[in-house]
């Protein structure tokens, strides 16, 4: 009877994405998205999450519990104070160091506008207009006219 042992050595890598997201939004407005979790325990247990994400802009419960061989949902609420396109990651974790993880790519498109003013003078003649803007948020704003 002849024996063979082998003694293995590997580097793992981290895991890939779960899947690539891609969220459409405007600015100011809330946007409701779904996302569909594993349970990475599979029909063994029940899984706690922590819910951790880098984006500012996006926000949903700081927990998820799934039971032993059920996908869950998750739902995130979007909303942006400045458009453009914004890039990070949703990741779940579990006390034991198990996560599950998304990248999500949030496009905010611009508000609609607020008015619109008609001013008209005659050639080589000065207007003046006077309006009224708001900040609503903290930060400081340059407004372009």
């Amino acid at each position: 009877e002849e024996k063979s042992v082998y003694k293995l050595v590997g580097n793992a890598d981290e895991p890939l994405a779960e899947k690539h997201l891609v969220i459409e939004a405007q600015v100011r407005k809330k946007e409701e998205t779904i996302i569909t979790v594993p349970n990475v325990y599979g029909t063994k247990q029940e899984a706690q999450y922590t819910v951790y994400s880098d984006l500012q802009e996006i926000c949903g419960e700081p927990s998820l519990t799934l039971r032993s061989g059920n996908k869950g949902e998750y739902k995130i609420t979007t909303c942006s104070s400045k458009s453009g396109t914004l890039n990070g990651s949703i990741t779940f974790t579990t006390s034991k160091g198990f996560y599950v993880w998304y990248t999500i790519e949030l496009r905010v498109k611009s508000p609609e506008e607020a008015g619109r003013l008609q001013v008209s003078t005659q050639a080589r003649s000065a207007v003046r207009i006077q309006l009224s803007l708001a900040n609503p948020i903290e930060e400081d704003l340059i407004f372009s006219v």
